[in-house]
């Protein structure tokens, strides 16, 4: 035997792995310099050999760990290549490694690459000659020198633990101590077989009395057995029964349970019921109210096209008829204005005379307001001053004051009437203008005669792609609307579905779609099981949830390439946690099914509805459970086929024998979210391809719309040229009336300014007269007689002011009213229709007017038909929303006799469970009962046959 290889790594000063080798079969040295690691060597093959470091602590495993710069190592290890070609270990092969592997809370042993004890490691090498009792296989460094410095007798000692004659000193020295033990022995076993002989002679005396009792405990054990099995037997009887009343009340209590499922069913299915109509009921009232203002507008722009039809009929009638006639409407229009602007002239003075006495009461009413304050004034001089000549100082400094707005008042005033005069004189110029205007208007000129045709017809097609467009407004907006709704019930499940599962999980699965999507491994990624599966009715729904639990959330893939990749992405991201299912990996095994049970159990598997190229991992989750008919079924059915059973209420009992179950909200189902959020998703799919078709017709009318509006512009601008210069005259004359009517009300508001001013003025001389009066007076705390009697003329001459102003106000009021009335009567028809009328008398426009009604009455018939689609549609919204509001309030009736319903049947479910309560604590009690009563039986050990009698 002999070294052949030594490998180091991370030993001591030993960082990378150093392999030493080869080793001559002779004599080996080692030759370095100081600290290249040469006693580091040798304490590695001790290391090894367990020679030292055989218990290491802690901080001597740190010390054995390189320390140095970079990264600290955590492992480190040593491994010993022998030659075993002359079998020195009783190991059949040529080469033994030895290694050993060391860290922080590790020390471990290898043999040939294989793990072993420490106890393996030390037999062996004990049987190689590597004897713990004798060290000396290894000479370290100094023990030469001290063996020649030694005294005879410690060079004797150290010869015999060389030579190994220590081991058979200690040994003969445990066999002398164990012979004294012998010896000691033999003295105590003769003193308990004496102890035995004399116990022999008091056993026979007792042997008859025993004899005796077995007799009397034998009576004693068949009475016993006679009662526990009388017992036993009545338990036995009573739980049967219990058992009897306990299948029944189940019975009862899954008939209960069902019908509450299918009430809480059928109220989602009127909750649903009912928030689809409401959202049907907000879109056909958002329609309806867009409609209905869309058919007033309609019905506004048709009351005012047909005002304007007849208008252009009666002018037509007026133009197509002879002069004279329309000389003699003229002159009466003629008259009718000379009389309006009599009245007119009449009112104005007498307007003027309403508002100066409404001035001059309310500067009366507005003096004895102020000299009563005066007086108030006067009352509280005394508390306002402490005396008369502080009191004059204060009345000189407000006088001063007062002086000052007086003179600024006097100025606005002074600048206010220079104003109203200017804008008198302009108004005499402007009607001057006018007058020499009117003179002018002798003709009209000639109406438009081009492109009226064509304007009417582009018209009629804006308003028809105009009511199109409206339509496909109106649908894209019910579209929108449903994929809104789709998407709160796409959120809402995703919402329930993810509050069943772990946020990590959630948060894994979402990370691996986009990750997934990002680096393009979306055909490779199949997607988490429970989108993948569905099953064939919704009864099975419940038991393959309990099957699968959060195997549902398991990813599939293709190969577990991609599941490292996708992992490798993850840990990166440090985004959540899953579980893959590579389908490369996926070896499920091969089950045979029961035969002939169809009506007892049947294959979870064959109820799923799957892709084929998943079957791996469906089978893998589902392959080895049945679903079962009842418990009783079930338990069966896993003894006998050594197949995991579930029921359709989701009592679960595996190959084992365990059973698992009890209540589970149906209402929370997994895999009933998953099936609302891929119908949702569909529904918002096709929903979205109807969007986007609706927005791209709706882009070709809008088009369409500004194509034709185009047109419309450019045909109006060609004839707005030519009207512009026929509307000139006319325009300007307006533009003058206009002028002379917004002159008129600046000067009104002027003069009112200047009445305005003038009370002021009025206001600030009484002001001062009563400041000059109060100076110099005695300062006084109450007033006088005069005084008192003066408040009270003053009071009472304010209460009949007050009353005298009111009635002016309302007289000024209907006087304003009427004169507004009158110019607005003169300047908005008298005046324009003697403009028409004269036009007519010099000259006929039949031609003209009988285009303009043509235009006119073309509109009207397209607002006419407009009108007519949205009344029908307005009245088909109106009985539809009455059929919604019907079936709202029906499905309200009908939930909340569902609701009741449920009540009581939760109720009734309450009162099952306790009553379920009571039968399995007796049911436990009677087990209880029988247990006891089978135990004390047991007790009493083998009985004689009469006892079964």
């Amino acid at each position: 035997m002999r070294l052949k290889q030594i490998v180091i790594n991370g030993f001591k000063s030993y960082k990378d792995q150093t392999i030493v080798e080869p080793f001559h079969p002779g004599l080996n040295v080692v030759v370095g310099k100081n600290g290249s690691g040469k006693t580091n060597f040798f304490f590695a093959i001790r290391f090894v050999l367990a020679d030292m470091y055989n218990n290491p602590k802690p901080e001597e495993r740190k010390q054995l760990l390189h320390e140095g710069p970079g990264l600290a190592l955590l492992t480190a290890y040593v491994e010993v290549t022998f030659d075993n070609s002359d079998n020195r270990f009783p190991i059949d092969s040529s080469e033994v490694v030895l290694r050993r592997t060391i860290g922080l809370k590790k020390d471990e042993y290898f043999l040939d690459r294989r793990h072993v004890s420490k106890a393996d490691v030390m037999n062996l090498l004990e049987s190689a000659g590597f004897s713990r009792s004798n060290p000396y296989y290894i000479v370290q460094q100094g023990k030469i020198n001290s063996l020649t410095m030694m005294k005879d007798s410690e060079r004797l000692n150290l010869l015999k633990e060389v030579a190994g004659t220590r081991v058979y000193d200690e040994k003969r020295e445990e066999s002398l101590k164990i012979m004294e033990d012998n010896d000691a022995r033999c003295g105590q076993i003769n003193e308990v077989l004496e102890y035995i002989e004399q116990r022999l002679g008091e056993l026979e005396d007792e042997k008859e009395e025993l004899k005796h009792y077995q007799e009397l405990d034998r009576e004693r054990r068949v009475v016993e057995y006679a009662l526990y099995d009388h017992d036993l037997q009545a338990a036995r009887t009573k739980l049967a029964a219990v058992e009897e009343t306990r299948e029944a009340e189940g019975r009862k209590s899954n008939q209960v349970y069902q019908d509450a499922t299918r009430a809480t069913n059928a109220m989602k299915a009127v909750e649903k019921e009912l928030k689809l109509l409401g959202a049907d009921i907000a879109l056909a009232t958002r329609e309806r109210s867009a409609l209905d203002d869309d058919r007033q507008e309609s019905i506004r722009r048709r009351a005012q096209l047909e005002l304007a039809v007849n208008d252009a009929q009666d002018r037509i009638s007026a133009i197509s008829g002879d002069q004279e006639q329309a000389a003699e409407s003229l002159k009466t229009l003629i008259r009718e204005i000379a009389d309006t602007t009599y009245e007119l002239e009449e009112l104005r003075p007498q307007f003027k005379r309403y508002v100066d006495d409404e001035d001059a009461a309310a500067a009366r009413l507005a003096s004895a307001e102020r000299e009563v304050d005066q007086l108030y004034t006067i009352q509280g001089r005394k508390k306002q001053f402490s005396n008369q000549r502080r009191r004059d100082e204060w009345i000189d400094k407000e006088i001063r004051s007062t002086d000052a707005l007086i003179l600024q008042n006097r100025n606005g005033l002074e600048n206010l009437r220079v104003e109203v005069e200017a804008l008198r004189n302009r108004i005499a110029e402007q009607e001057h203008e006018i007058a020499s205007h009117a003179e002018k208007l002798g003709e009209r000129k000639k109406l438009l005669e081009r492109n009226s045709a064509e304007y009417t017809r582009k018209k009629i097609e804006r308003d028809e792609l105009a009511n199109q467009r409206k339509e496909l407004w109106r649908e894209d907006s019910e579209v929108a609307e449903k994929l809104q709704q789709c998407k709160n019930e796409l959120h809402h499940h995703e919402r329930l579905l993810q509050g069943t599962m772990n946020k990590i999980v959630s948060q894994g699965i979402s990370a691996v779609q986009r990750l997934a999507r990002q680096h393009k491994l979306a055909d490779r990624v199949y997607g988490p099981l429970i989108e993948l599966i569905s099953v064939e009715r919704d009864e099975f729904a419940q038991s393959v949830e309990v099957t699968a639990g959060n195997s549902l959330f398991h990813i599939v893939v293709d190969t577990d390439e991609t599941a490292s990749q996708l992992l490798a992405l993850l840990n990166r991201e440090k985004a959540g946690r899953v579980t893959f299912m590579p389908l490369n990996r996926m070896r499920p095994p091969e089950v045979q099914y029961p035969v002939g049970r169809e009506l007892d159990a049947l294959p979870m598997i064959s109820k799923l509805v799957f892709p084929e190229h998943i079957r791996p991992a469906v089978a893998q989750v589902f392959g080895k459970t049945l679903i079962c008919r009842n418990l009783d079924v079930a338990a069966s059915m896993a003894r006998e086929f050594n197949l995991n059973c579930v029921t359709l209420e989701g009592d679960k009992v595996n190959n084992r024998g365990a059973l698992t179950g009890g209540f589970s909200d149906t209402r929370c189902s997994r895999l009933d979210a998953m099936k609302h959020i891929k119908l949702h998703r569909r529904s918002l799919h096709e929903l979205g391809a109807t969007a986007a078709k609706l927005k791209d017709r709706i882009t070709q009318t809008d088009q369409l719309v500004t194509q034709t509006l185009s047109e419309l512009q450019s045909i109006e601008s060609r004839s707005q040229r030519v009207r512009d210069a026929d509307e000139h005259i006319v325009q300007e004359h307006r533009t003058m009336q206009k002028a002379i009517e917004t002159m008129r009300s600046g000067l009104e508001e002027k003069e009112k300014m200047q009445r305005d001013f003038e009370a002021t003025a009025r206001e600030l001389q009484d002001i001062r007269a009563s400041r000059e009066a109060e100076k110099g007076t005695e300062l006084q705390s109450q007033l006088n007689t005069i005084e008192k009697l003066r408040l009270d003329e003053l009071n009472n001459e304010i209460v009949k002011l007050k009353a005298q102003l009111k009635t002016l106000h309302s007289q000024r009021a209907d006087a304003e009213v009427r004169k507004k009335h009158l110019e607005t009567l003169l300047s908005s028809n008298l005046l324009p229709r003697k403009a028409e009328l004269e036009s007519s008398a010099a000259g006929g426009e039949t031609r003209t007017a009988e285009r303009e009604l043509h235009t006119l009455r073309a509109e009207f018939e397209s607002v006419s038909n407009a009108v007519e689609v949205t009344t029908a549609r307005f009245a088909e919204l109106d009985s539809l929303l009455t059929a919604k509001h019907e079936r709202v309030r029906d499905a309200k009736a009908r939930l909340e006799a569902l609701r009741a319903d449920e009540l009581k049947l939760t109720r009734r479910i309450q009162d099952e469970g306790k009553m379920a309560e009571k039968l399995i604590n007796k049911r436990l009690l009677l087990q209880q009962r029988i247990e006891d009563a089978m135990r004390k039986i047991r007790d009493l050990g083998s009985l004689p046959a009469d006892a079964f009698e």
